[in-house]
């Protein structure tokens, strides 16, 4: 299921770009067949399941954060100044910015070293795959966390700002894909 949505999510994104791909979207799409790589292969060898339901579980609890962030920078367009949305959209944000920068830079890299350590050091991981693919998936992973980099500085200057600063404030412009 989670590769079905790797595959799809993609193919949406460069399709909404009138088929093509934008600057902007080669760390995603990167991100996106690093992922369908990993779980591909934990798939066909039978091994590794841990690993990528863990890894899973970080990339994606802080989507309700992320979703919630994004539906309130898009509601203070549309709501008079000073309704709730823009009461809460400082808090919003930061508690977004603080979730993912945590999640990106400390919980994943843990993750990786962890799921090193068991692949390469211990008799168990060694004998269920192979060393040079668990070298393989432990760069694969990397790549994820390393893709996340320009995501995490956004989130650290958000988080280091504060509530007083917003930086999706209502005068940002999200791009002509995004006028109301």
């Amino acid at each position: 299921l989670c590769t079905g949505y790797m595959i799809y999510d993609p193919i949406f994104i460069i399709k909404d770009n009138s088929w093509s791909v934008h600057e902007d979207d080669v760390p995603f799409l990167l991100h996106h067949l690093v992922t369908i790589i990993y779980m591909s292969q934990v798939r066909i060898l039978g091994a590794g399941h841990i690993s990528a339901m863990t890894m899973m579980f970080s990339g994606e609890v802080t989507n309700p954060f992320q979703s919630t962030d994004s539906v309130v920078r898009f509601a203070i367009h549309l709501a008079e100044s000073g309704s709730v949305w823009h009461v809460i959209h400082p808090y919003v944000e930061y508690v977004f910015a603080v979730s993912y920068a945590f999640v990106r830079s400390i919980v994943g890299p843990l993750q990786i070293a962890h799921i090193a350590y068991d692949l390469l050091l211990t008799r168990e991981g060694r004998s269920n795959v192979k060393p040079y693919i668990s070298v393989v998936w432990i760069i694969l992973l990397s790549a994820i966390i390393v893709g996340s980099i320009p995501w995490i500085e956004d989130c650290v200057g958000m988080v280091m700002d504060g509530v007083e600063v917003v930086k999706y404030d209502s005068s940002y412009d999200h791009g002509p894909k995004f006028e109301l």
